[in-house]
């Protein structure tokens, strides 16, 4: 938010018309907004898509507004505007960050987007052990603050930062809920996938990648490792890697992604040591 309480422009749904048939949809994490993906979203219009970023419910506006809403609503949009999407083109890619990353994969398990990106996505939430006692713990602490974290070297700051500090203790069981009924979906995705993880991530147990690796059905698949990036790697020191890597996943040829891609695994050129 602004100084005068109102939503900083980036924050809000971002839309671009491109010259090419194919269209992405954009999706943000947990108590994020369209803000953390405004540097990818422009990137993939660049190379000429038409580009939808989703502000899901609850988010950019207060913590008790998103107290109010569930998974269900979080996915429930997303869905809403992917039926729209795949209205008016013929072929509909799915990227999302964390949160956003298990309601693209959630989506693609269940309709025909034609390519899927999950970027930090929690197959297991670091401390997740205590998401079942969410409905219990809010009693005892209605929101929690997510801790100040300094921009670092190379990473983006303010405005691509908006979203609230904290988060609704409430809404931890919710999030919970996606990931599991996420996971029992897995075997249902088909999509080309590229899994994005990064090394630095405090938020992902380190092997999410590889066990959403191992239990979708798609074809080809790829994991992109980015070792010097943290949890919101489109804000992140190697992000122009990053962008490359999706606009050059998105372009491949169908032939391409026809065949077994087997374990492919990238990581970005290294730009000297991490700091």
């Amino acid at each position: 938010m602004q100084a005068d309480g109102t939503m900083h422009p980036y924050s809000r749904p971002y839309f671009h018309k491109g010259t090419r048939e194919d269209a992405v949809l954009l999706l943000h994490g947990f108590t994020a907004t369209p803000a953390q993906m405004r540097p990818l979203a422009e990137a993939l219009a660049a190379e000429g898509y038409t580009v939808r970023a989703v502000l899901l419910p609850g988010h950019g506006e207060t913590l008790a507004a998103m107290e109010r809403t569930t998974w269900r609503d979080w996915l429930g949009a997303a869905e809403t505007a992917l039926r729209e999407m795949m209205a008016l083109h013929a072929r509909v890619d799915v990227v999302g960050l964390s949160m956003g990353g298990l309601i693209a994969l959630n989506l693609a398990a269940r309709f025909p987007v034609n390519r899927a990106v999950c970027i930090s996505t929690p197959a297991r939430i670091q401390g997740g052990r205590l998401a079942p006692f969410a409905p219990v713990l809010k009693f005892l602490r209605r929101y929690q603050s997510w801790g100040a974290e300094p921009t670092l070297a190379g990473e983006l700051g303010e405005p691509y930062t908006e979203g609230y500090p904290g988060y609704p203790v409430h809404c931890v069981r919710s999030l919970d809920v996606l990931r599991r009924d996420t996971w029992k979906r897995l075997p249902d995705v088909k999509a080309p996938l590229l899994i994005v993880q990064s090394g630095r991530d405090s938020a992902v147990a380190h092997d999410s990648p590889y066990l959403i690796y191992d239990r979708v059905s798609s074809v080809y698949r790829e994991l992109l490792l980015l070792e010097r990036s943290r949890h919101v790697a489109t804000l992140g020191p190697e992000r122009e890697h990053l962008f490359a890597d999706v606009a050059r996943f998105l372009a491949l040829p169908d032939e391409a992604v026809e065949r077994e891609s087997r374990h492919r695994v990238r990581r970005p050129e290294a730009d000297g040591e991490p700091a």
